[in-house]
């Protein structure tokens, strides 16, 4: 970790030689010696950022030539995507272009903008799709394009990707007065300052990092984010306009306890709502879920980041007033709401899972979401109003397993969210039916659905109509049981967050089971198939799964004679990754299977991998297996 400061300056020229003349046409004869079996090549990436002194902006330009050898890689790099937030990020120029082996340039006419929408229905993320056209197999791709953000800090930048690359640096140029901490990880590119002559009145540095010759980064499902394993360097900020800004835990604490906890935060008009929409309650409990719940459903979620309002909260009267709020607002909000009915509640402050992990040596703002914490009865409860489908005292898996940064808990800064039991995330599968003598099925089928399995449910259910539910169910199932029919679809508790999601239907399924004479094979209902699943025998990086979860299958199939079991498979497996049991009994013509699946961890380390892997494996060959009965 070192500091950038300016030193007297004389000269630089900072260039990147962009479009499709110059060093771009050298790069066709270029073969890959040292990666024979490359699909892709990338040649040359470079990365600047430049701070912008008057609106205290930042422009991120990215320039980036990549050879394709296989027509096998044009699907992925075919198509770019540009991700930028559209509430403090535009982009100001965007260029792109193939060059074809023969050296003809096309440029790039085709591109879309999508609307990234995650489960909450928030939409403030936008992506340019560059559309490449005329590829061929050593054909070349370019592109160009800078992003302006209103926040006043670079971004990182990360030099391994999943194809080998020849020379990546990354520039950032800073005016007289600035200063930046930068911190390297997972490897050390090569650093260097050059200077550059005054321009309108201020001093200007470019400092630069670049590795070469990298090799491409080891794809592996279930990876960590690419932050967490791949070389890269990224900023805090020390110095703005010469005036120091570093800081220690102990600053940000105070930084972030000034901006959420203000004291003209409190209003009469708040408590009054607050004392209003909680008449009624009967406890603090009850008077938790009632306001957390209208947070949640009536302040519509847009994420506001104007100058600081990248960090700063909007005046929770006022989040009021207008229904509308970013997650710290909503945050801040709650705490106020909370706070005004007696009830001890605190802002958090995370860096969700998929962001990589805090780095508490730095101490800094790294955190990327705003969520409470609730104190009821001795009892700490983690909420997120942000979300929709959200029950009260959940979170979103990503939010689970990291450090949470509590403002106005005092010295105590840092607190664990730890991640709930498998239990709790958790799918009840109970089929009763009758099977017939040529093996077909007619039953009832009921699902039930808890925790962030009820969470993706709903998210994905409110948004269809009757007619789409049972059409995209009745796909779900055939793509387990291609001959399964449905009917007569119930879904219930749909709107009650606090009770299990529901759906009960009518089933019909030809040729379930195999009858070969008095033999009987009977499939039993197989585990999801979200259940990982791993082909590598190593792993370099540590396994990284969504959340824990447990699935239970209970089934009892009636026959039209007396059955028994000829041959059992009632496996007992259990280990620290999970749990895999079945239960088997014949209760006159009746079959009664149990079937019950557990996976405990979010995180497997490489050291671990091969008990996991083994554990899984094991699971997945016992839950193949099929069940022999015998007619008596």
């Amino acid at each position: 970790m070192r500091k950038l400061f300016l030193y007297p300056i004389i000269l630089l020229v900072v260039s990147c030689t962009t479009g499709p003349m110059g060093r771009t046409n050298r790069y066709l004869t270029y073969v890959p010696s040292n990666y024979p079996e490359a699909k892709a090549v990338i040649l040359l990436e470079e990365g600047q950022s430049t701070i912008e002194v008057k609106t205290l902006s930042v422009f991120q330009r990215v320039h980036r030539i990549i050879k394709l050898f296989d027509k096998s890689c044009f699907d992925e790099l075919g198509n770019v995507s540009i991700s930028y937030n559209r509430s403090y990020e535009s982009i100001v120029s965007l260029k792109a272009w193939t060059i074809k082996p023969d050296g003809r340039v096309i440029s790039v006419n085709d591109i879309y903008e999508e609307t990234v929408v995650d489960l909450s229905g928030v939409n403030d993320v936008k992506r340019k799709v560059i559309v490449f056209p005329g590829l061929e197999e050593g054909c070349i791709i370019e592109y160009d394009y800078t992003i302006q953000s209103k926040l006043p800090g670079p971004r990182g930048w990360i030099f391994m990707h999943v194809y080998p690359t020849l020379l990546s640096r990354f520039t950032l140029i800073m005016p007289e007065g600035w200063a930046y901490l930068y911190h390297c990880k997972n490897g050390t590119p090569k650093e260097r300052v050059e200077e550059m002559v005054s321009h309108g009145g201020i001093d200007w540095a470019a400092f630069i990092w670049e590795m070469e010759d990298i090799p491409p980064l080891k794809e592996e499902p279930c990876s960590p984010p690419l932050v967490d394993i791949a070389p890269s360097v990224y900023f805090t900020p020390a110095s703005i306009f010469g005036m120091n800004v570093r800081m220690g835990w102990r600053d940000v604490a105070k930084f972030v306890e000034e901006s959420y906890l203000d004291g003209s935060f409190k209003s009469h008009k708040l408590e009054s709502f607050a004392h209003s929409e909680t008449m009624g309650c009967g406890d603090a409990l009850s008077k938790a879920k009632k306001l957390y719940s209208f947070v949640q459903k009536n302040i519509r979620y847009v994420a506001i980041s104007l100058g600081l309002g990248g960090w700063l909260p909007t005046p929770p009267e006022k989040v009021m007033d207008r229904r509308y709020g970013d997650c710290k607002d909503k945050a801040v909000l709650l705490v106020n709401l909370l706070r005004s009915e007696g009830i001890e509640a605190y802002p958090v402050l995370v860096r969700t899972r998929d962001e990589g992990l805090l780095d508490e040596t730095i101490p800094s703002l790294q955190f990327n979401h705003a969520i409470v914490k609730a104190v009821i009865g001795g009892k700490s409860y983690f909420l997120d109003p942000v979300y929709e489908f959200l029950p009260f005292g959940s979170l979103m898996p990503n939010c689970y397993g990291v450090r949470a940064f509590v403002v106005g808990a005092g010295e105590r800064y840092f607190e664990d969210i730890t991640v709930p039991p498998a239990f709790y995330n958790a799918l009840k599968v109970v089929l009763v039916g009758a099977v017939n003598d040529d093996g077909s099925l007619k039953g009832k089928m009921k699902m039930q659905f808890s925790g962030y399995q009820a969470v993706l449910s709903r998210s994905l259910l409110s948004r269809l109509s009757e007619e789409e539910r049972f059409k995209n169910f009745e796909a779900l199932l055939k793509s387990y049981r291609p001959e399964a029919n449905i009917s007569n679809f119930e879904l219930s508790n749909l709107g009650d967050l606090d009770s299990s999601l529901t759906l009960i239907f009518d089933i019909d399924i030809g040729n379930y089971a195999k009858v070969a004479g008095e033999y009987i094979f009977v499939p039993t209902s197989p585990i999801p198939s979200d259940i990982p699943s791993f082909s590598e025998s190593e792993r370099k990086y540590p396994v990284y799964l969504d959340f824990p979860f447990t699935v239970t299958f209970e089934e009892t199939l009636s026959f039209n004679r007396p059955v028994a079991i000829e041959r059992k498979s009632e496996p007992r497996i259990s280990s620290d990754w999970g749990s895999f049991v079945v239960f088997e009994d014949i209760r006159g013509t009746k079959l009664v299977l149990t079937k019950f699946f557990s996976l405990k961890v979010i995180e497997v380390s490489p050291r671990q991998y091969k008990g996991f892997k083994k554990f899984l494996d094991t699971v997945r060959a016992k839950d193949n297996e099929e069940l022999l009965l015998r007619a008596r």
